[in-house]
């Protein structure tokens, strides 16, 4: 535990530079330094990542790598929204991977008892220290390896594992079956002892090889924070037969904007391209094209593919509906010289991007000659017919356009 003189030092230099702090620090008789710059170092990485474990007093933060790893607390909301959704029966849950806690604070109100399992000695002791001064009640914490508590553990309703995904190297690895716990490996004796298992896995994960490795899945998850995948999570309710629900979500504030959709109707969707951009250009979410979604968004949005590998769509009527960048077309060129030097003469400074071109992005703006930046947006893009245009535009603002 840390003592009053160390508090009183981390509450003085909570703003400070934690290098700094290191190197220069005047440190008083009785404070840890080390243990000191851990706690501030701690809050500050947490501050926007989960800024109620940050900013609640007598909470305790481990290393920095246990940060680096742990959910934001809107990705461990979200997941405590599935299970209010999904799991009928909210009696006890297990977490077999505690890590800091912050899946375990949002999901476990969602039931009567909740054991938090983890096999690192340091983080038992800081659940036990920091879910009481979060005001957390209900629990139980366990020091155990996930396959030595599950062996033995007694059925519940709901089980949440966040595999480790580093291998005995330090490595970051990506596939369920590298990641330890081992889950392909565990998923018999996981499907004996719960009724609904959630699993957080890396973004770098392809969800066709999530499901390959799992079998069916009720659900899996893309989820974005602010544009950015951010988590897969896999759902399976194993009384449960029907096809994978694929939801991909963009948490951007208070909103969450969200596209559902089956495989099955992402092959059968009927999707029209074309050669000629209307007056609107769109960018699918980031979850959406992480999941998969090229064809169907045309289909359910009622808007042109400008090709098959060409993932943007376009329109002459907006449709705010849309989940992902909507941009008001300025101009479109060719890539003549001409062409070029009468877009770049407009146009000194701009955001560039490519789909399914044949530059870099960076090559293209050295190309054109304009900075970096700005409120425009230049797109270097192929058509229907295999041509290469450039697409002059500017962000429409979303506005309060309601999630759905």
């Amino acid at each position: 535990m840390i003592n009053e003189e160390t508090r009183a030092f981390i509450a003085a230099h909570a703003s400070d530079d934690v290098r700094r702090l290191a190197l220069n620090a005047k440190v008083a008789e009785g404070v840890d330094l080390r243990a000191a710059l851990v706690q501030i170092e701690g809050a500050q990485r947490l501050k926007y990542k989960a800024p109620r474990f940050a900013a609640t007093a007598g909470v305790e933060f481990p290393e920095r790598i246990s940060l680096e790893q742990c959910s934001s607390e809107a990705t461990a909301a979200y997941k405590a929204d599935i299970i209010r959704r999904a799991v009928a029966v909210r009696g006890c849950m297990a977490d077999l991977t505690g890590g800091l806690g912050v899946d375990f604070m949002a999901m476990s109100p969602c039931f009567e008892k909740a054991v938090y399992v983890e096999r690192n000695e340091e983080l038992c002791a800081l659940a036990r220290n920091n879910f009481p001064a979060m005001g957390l009640g209900g629990f139980s914490v366990v020091c155990a390896e996930a396959e030595e508590f599950l062996s033995s553990m007694k059925p519940v309703d709901f089980m949440f594992l966040d595999p480790a995904r580093r291998s005995g190297c330090n490595r970051k690895v990506v596939l369920l079956g590298d990641c330890t716990p081992d889950v392909t490996r565990l998923l018999p004796s996981i499907r004996e002892r719960c009724s609904c298992l959630m699993l957080k896995l890396s973004p770098m994960l392809d969800i066709s090889a999530a499901g390959a490795a799992l079998g069916k899945c009720t659900e899996i998850h893309v989820v974005a924070v602010g544009g950015e995948v951010k988590e897969i999570i896999a759902f399976i309710d194993f009384s449960c037969e029907s096809d994978t629900l694929i939801v991909c979500s963009d948490i951007c504030g208070a909103q969450t904007f969200v596209f559902s959709f089956r495989m099955r109707e992402e092959r059968a969707a009927v999707c029209d391209f074309t050669d000629e951009i209307g007056n609107f250009l769109y960018e699918p979410a980031a979850p959406v094209l992480k999941a998969g979604a090229f064809r169907l968004p045309a289909q359910r949005y009622g808007l042109k593919k400008l090709h098959p590998n060409t993932h943007l769509y376009t329109s002459d009527e907006i449709n705010r509906d849309f989940i992902g960048k909507i941009f008001k077309v300025e101009s479109v060129v060719g890539f003549s010289k001409k062409e070029i030097k009468q877009l770049c003469s407009s146009l000194p400074q701009a955001n560039v991007a490519v789909r399914n071109f044949p530059m870099r992005a960076e090559e293209l703006r050295s190309r054109l000659r304009i900075k970096d930046g700005g409120d425009g947006y230049v797109f270097g893009v192929t058509l229907y017919s295999g041509r290469h245009v450039l697409v002059s535009c500017r962000l429409v603002p979303r506005g309060n356009v309601e999630a759905f």
